[in-house]
């Protein structure tokens, strides 16, 4: 089991954390915090939900956030954001 958790502070003192857990190329859990807010926020909790059972592979996280596109909205930080520091998380837990 690999757990990883990384934080990254933007420009404006806003932050983005994850918690990422990976056991065996497999996401066994998601959790994204910081300082932002998610509109609605159900729809993080369903990209948190979406990611376990995920192969930890960039183009898995790219298929799931494409998913949010358009129906999450995200102030304070951008899909972006959030889609590099999981890649990177990823890239740690390898």
């Amino acid at each position: 089991m690999v757990k990883v958790v990384k934080q990254v502070e933007k420009s404006g003192g806003k932050y983005l954390k994850i918690e990422l857990e990976v056991v065996s190329g497999i996401i066994r859990d998601l959790k994204v915090s910081g300082d932002f807010f998610a509109y609605p926020p159900y729809l993080l909790d369903n990209l948190e939900r979406g990611a376990k059972g995920m192969r930890a592979d960039p183009s898995e996280v790219d298929k799931l956030l494409s998913r949010y596109i358009g129906r999450l909205e995200l102030v304070g930080i951008s899909i972006e954001d959030l889609r590099g520091l999981i890649v990177n998380s990823l890239r740690e837990a390898k």
